[in-house]
């Protein structure tokens, strides 16, 4: 199965299949994934009260996405201050105090 990111729709399923009390198993096998890529994504984007939160995973890919993957690994992005500072480099490393 080819790797592919879930998209803001994928992860109202999600949300909505959890709510619903379905399995990851069975939301797996309809959005036509893997159920650990289920289990990742929903481990990974819980709120405070822990439930998964399709908006904050949303919000959290979008701004990794926009701060460049050499930030992600821990290394220093070409882009990451011009002495103006940069508000998703910002994002990034403030991303345990989102509260959405």
């Amino acid at each position: 199965m080819p790797y592919e990111h879930f998209t803001y729709y994928d992860r109202l399923e999600v949300q909505h299949g959890l709510r619903q009390g379905l399995s990851r198993r069975a939301i797996a096998e309809k959005l036509g994934r893997a159920p650990s890529s289920i289990s990742r994504e929903v481990q990974r984007n819980r709120n405070k009260n822990g439930q998964y939160d399709a908006m904050k995973a949303q919000v959290q890919c979008r701004a990794e996405h926009l701060a460049g993957s050499s930030l992600l690994f821990g290394r220093e992005s070409i882009h990451a201050d011009n002495g103006l500072g940069n508000p998703n480099v910002d994002l990034i490393k403030n991303r345990q105090r989102w509260q959405l």
